[in-house]
Parts: C-alpha cells; sequence; structure tokens
C-alpha cells in the first residue's frame, strides 16, 4: 500500500508535465507532417516512423500519468456490487497496461527496422 500511495504521490507532482507531453506529441506530429511535404526518401520514412515512435512514448507516459492519478481503492470491499467494480477496474488497468507493453515493443520493432533500413541504404 506505501508503494501505490508513493505512485500516487508522484503523479500528482508529476501531472504538471502534461503540458510538456502534449508538446511533445505535436512536435513529434509536425515533424512528420514536415517530412511528409517534403517527398518519400529514406529520411522520410525514418523522420516519419520516429515521429510515430514518439507519438506512442508520450501516449504511454500519458496513461501512465493517467493510471496513477485515478486508481481505485484495492481495499476490500462490503458488498458484492462493490466487489464486482473492483474488479472491473482492475481488468481494465491490466488491459492498459498490456496494451501499453505491447505499444512499446511494436514501436521497438519498427524502430528497430527503420534503423537496419536506413543503415543498408548508407551503406549500400
Amino acid at each position: 500500500m506505501k508503494l501505490l500511495s508513493k505512485a500516487q504521490y508522484l503523479a500528482e507532482r508529476l501531472y504538471v508535465w502534461r503540458l510538456g507531453l502534449v508538446f511533445l506529441g505535436c512536435y513529434a506530429l509536425g515533424f512528420g507532417v514536415y517530412y511528409l511535404l517534403q517527398g518519400p526518401s529514406v529520411l522520410y520514412e525514418v523522420s516519419l516512423l520516429l515521429s510515430v515512435v514518439l507519438l506512442g512514448w508520450v501516449l504511454l507516459a500519458w496513461l501512465t500519468l493517467l493510471l496513477f492519478r485515478h486508481l481505485p481503492d484495492w481495499q476490500p470491499q462490503q458488498s458484492w456490487w462493490q466487489k464486482l467494480k473492483q474488479a472491473a477496474h482492475k481488468l481494465w488497468y491490466q488491459a492498459l497496461l498490456w496494451g501499453c507493453l505491447l505499444l512499446s515493443i511494436a514501436t521497438l520493432y519498427l524502430m528497430a527496422k527503420a534503423l537496419k533500413a536506413l543503415s543498408s541504404q548508407l551503406i549500400g
């Protein structure tokens, strides 16, 4: 329970950073649109991919902040309705965390693929 309260305290302190996350997301989107207008090339593909990766990480950080800011109380409840609600909350948060993990793995895979394509074009 101590870890949960520390996480909630940290999320409340990091709440101000949401503006920074929004700025990073807009910057990444602008970066991708700028190179989209430049025309097709390897640099265009890599920059667009990196902007999508950055947007994915911004989404991941946003979801983490939301998760730790609005965690329900994990104490055992008395009524069956509250127990059902608690189980639904736990399932929802687990689905969010697994989705973020899959998003992280997918972005790392795409980033490695883009860097491989860039290095093969630079070498060959």
